[in-house]
């Protein structure tokens, strides 16, 4: 049990620290990242607080405000398939 505990820890600062890194690369492409990891909260809300911290770099970008007001609404459902299923990071 606590190697798993430590996985997941690991695993979400991994993916905080790629979500960073993608948006010091193209902000405009980390504003998709949580449609596309929806079930990932660490990826979430890593791109929340950065859409909040610096929404001059994607304010014409529909898909960012959302992000910017926290409905997070937006990613609970599988636009692909239709369905409520959870997708896996």
């Amino acid at each position: 049990m606590q190697h798993f505990i430590a996985d997941a820890r690991t695993e979400a600062r991994v993916l905080k620290e790629n979500t960073r890194l993608a948006w010091e690369i193209s902000p405009e492409m980390a504003v998709y990242l949580p449609s596309r990891f929806r079930n990932c909260e660490a990826v979430r809300t890593t791109v929340q607080s950065l859409v909040r911290a610096q929404p001059e770099y994607v304010i014409h970008l529909p898909e960012a405000l959302p992000l910017f007001l926290a409905e997070s609404a937006v990613f609970e459902t599988n636009e692909v398939s239709g369905t409520n299923e959870p997708l896996i990071c």
